[in-house]
């Protein structure tokens, strides 16, 4: 119930945070981390929601297009 109460800042912390990140690996032919994306994810919940409201982050579709 937390998490749906709070998901308009929860999801916009994790566009910002992917964007941050896509900026950050910008011109490297590294591929997607998704262990790191998750780590991130976690800390921001708990950095937005409290310690331990969320323990697993689910990503359903990851891509890298290549720019």
């Amino acid at each position: 119930e937390l998490v749906r109460d709070s998901m308009t800042p929860l999801r916009n912390a994790f566009i910002d945070d992917s964007i941050f990140q896509a900026q950050m690996s910008s011109g490297r032919s590294d591929t997607i981390h998704l262990g790191r994306i998750k780590s991130r994810f976690c800390a921001l919940a708990d950095r937005i929601l409290g310690p331990e409201v969320v323990r697993e982050v689910l990503i359903t579709h990851a891509m890298d297009r290549g720019f």
